[in-house]
């Protein structure tokens, strides 16, 4: 027979060596915490051996969901934030817990950038090809990275999708012709 998860308030963990506990209890938590606010449930978050395991959840005043993440054993695997309507504003994948591909969108569900990552010297910094698009969907820029210097070819885009703009760069540095 399967145990029934427990939910607890969130107000009754202490956060101990990057661990969560119950008040009085030696063992790290397990189950679910939630915090409300006035009848809102502001978040819900599932902790195994007193790390976040699985989904934790937070929502927007009108109950809308702001924010969720996804570890394993404390590990962020993918998070995702939301507009106030709901609809998807930013997706990030991780890779090894750190910051490896991000996404944002416009508020009508198109696709606004997606930049690759790297963490260098405990900052998050651009590495590889990153994009910007208009709300129309055209290309808006497209940008190469390397170990969050410029590298590469810059180039950015109007509306229709004509270029406007051709830059080269070598280690960060402008190529001048």
């Amino acid at each position: 027979m399967r145990k029934k998860t427990q939910i607890i308030n969130f107000k009754n963990l202490k956060r101990k060596s990057g661990l969560y506990y119950l008040e009085d209890i030696s063992e790290p938590y397990s189950g679910i915490a939630e915090s409300w606010d006035g009848g809102h449930l502001e978040k819900r978050i599932r902790l195994e051996n007193g790390k976040h395991d699985g989904m934790t959840e937070h929502f927007h005043d009108n109950g809308e969901l702001w924010y969720r993440v996804f570890a394993i054993e404390g590990i962020p695997q993918w998070s995702e934030d939301f507009y106030e309507s709901g609809e998807l504003e930013c997706r990030v994948e991780y890779k090894n817990g750190n910051w490896h591909y991000r996404e944002y969108f416009y508020e009508n569900g198109q696709l606004q950038s997606k930049t690759h990552l790297i963490k260098i010297d405990y900052r998050t910094s651009v590495d590889g090809l990153q994009e910007g698009f208009h709300m129309n969907g055209q290309l808006s820029f497209s940008k190469n990275y390397k170990n969050g210097q410029k590298e590469g070819l810059f180039e950015y885009f109007d509306q229709s999708g004509r270029c406007t703009t051709r830059i080269k760069y070598k280690n960060g540095r402008r190529v001048r012709k």
